[in-house]
């Protein structure tokens, strides 16, 4: 997502500079008049440092977590965790001390770097200042980051086999397109043998690639630059979000980890103290998922009309049953933030079982491709020799 430089006003009138992070300039925009900062100048930050990873995060919200506790002053304890820190991390920890010293609460420097904070973390920050509770707030921050880091590794480990087995197919066929095909290719136009077509088509494409290489990555390094900005744009973000949702097994897998954050989100938020709606609101965006952001906000108009949050989600058509009794079951109890954190449980599983399963549909596939091309490839080859031995022996 590009990050964005602003020179703003606050409702006092204090020039405020500052980034922010946006998949639109106006998003951008938006994102700050929110906040109650009005900009005057916004700008790409083209040298904006790289993201900040997600363990350097869950590190950096451990230890604050910590020196809140033993009750270091916060200007302290940001020159203590800016000297820790590097990169981008370090860069908005130097803005955070410098809001700090000009008396404002911590939520509200987290917000400048939403790039770095998403919203459900600032929210909470913000509950836990206005509760007195920041020091438990922080620490189920550690625990939630964690949670999600380990849930998108989970799902990143069922996509490992199926991305090293293409990667040695696709280095095994570039180094035979590069030093195997030419040989045999001029030993087959020495003898003279008339080529059959899985053979001319192979020569073909190797004469195709290594002759024009240099012009075919030039036209593969815009076409990724040009989808990417492609994708910037958030109606297509949330159709290609959408089409994601529908692929078989890795669709589900995708479903259920949205589900997984905003369950957890939600149910942090309330445990928290935060008002409802302003939970359902910062945990739609923690989904990860554009096009279930909306549905998931949706369900803010019931509430506000008094109807039970189960009766609301029921009407989006997202979750299962026993997902809708589990919440149904937390309101007649009192007790929603723990409905919430007993389906975040429940989707952390499904999104394990599913990827499990990807193996079951991967390997034979991958197997089978691989077989494929090495048929194709052993054809052009053999095929050619058996005719110049045909040739030979007639000629003997």
């Amino acid at each position: 997502m590009p990050v964005f430089k602003y020179t703003a006003r606050n409702p006092a009138g204090m020039k405020l500079n500052g980034s922010v992070a946006g998949i639109s300039e106006r998003e951008a925009a938006l994102t700050l008049v929110s906040r109650g900062i009005f900009p005057s100048r916004l700008s790409v930050d083209s040298t904006a440092p790289e993201k900040v990873k997600d363990d350097d995060l869950i590190i950096f919200t451990e230890r604050l977590a910590s020196l809140v506790s033993a009750g270091v002053p916060l200007i302290s304890i940001l020159e203590n965790l800016e000297t820790q820190s590097l990169g981008r991390l370090r860069q908005t920890i130097q803005h955070m001390l410098v809001s700090a010293k000009e008396g404002k609460p911590l939520h509200e420097s987290m917000a400048q770097a939403s790039d770095v904070f998403p919203g459900f973390f600032v929210a909470l920050v913000a509950v836990g200042e206005r509760t007195g509770r920041l020091e438990r707030v922080l620490k189920e921050l550690t625990a939630m980051l964690e949670r999600r880091r380990d849930l998108k590794e989970a799902v990143e480990d069922a996509a490992r086999y199926p991305k090293i087995v293409l990667t040695v197919a696709a280095a095994g066929l570039v180094a035979l397109m590069g030093f195997v095909i030419p040989r045999y290719a001029a030993i087959f136009t020495q003898a003279g043998v008339p080529l059959p077509l899985p053979t001319r088509a192979l020569i073909s494409m190797d004469i195709l690639i290594l002759g024009w290489w240099p012009y075919l990555l030039s036209v593969a390094a815009v076409g990724y630059l040009l989808i990417r900005r492609w994708l910037e744009q958030p109606a297509v973000r949330a159709k290609v979000d959408e089409w994601i949702l529908h692929i078989p097994v890795m669709g589900r897998i995708a479903l259920n980890s949205a589900l997984a954050r905003w369950a957890d989100a939600l149910g942090n938020l309330l445990a928290a103290g935060a008002p409802i709606i302003e939970s359902i609101e910062f945990s739609a965006k923690a989904a990860g998922n554009s096009s279930l952001e909306n549905p998931l906000v949706t369900i803010r108009a019931g509430a506000l009309e008094g109807l039970s949050l189960a009766h609301s989600m029921k009407s989006i058509n997202l979750l299962p049953p026993s997902a809708l009794q589990i919440i149904a079951a937390g309101e007649e109890a009192g007790a929603l933030d723990g409905a919430f954190f007993n389906l975040r449980g429940y989707f952390i599983r499904e999104a394990q079982r599913s990827s499990k399963k990807i193996s079951a549909y991967v390997e034979p596939a991958l197997i089978l491709g691989v077989g494929l091309v090495v048929f194709f490839l052993a054809l052009s080859v053999f095929l050619p020799m058996w005719d110049m031995a045909s040739l030979a022996r007639r000629g003997g």
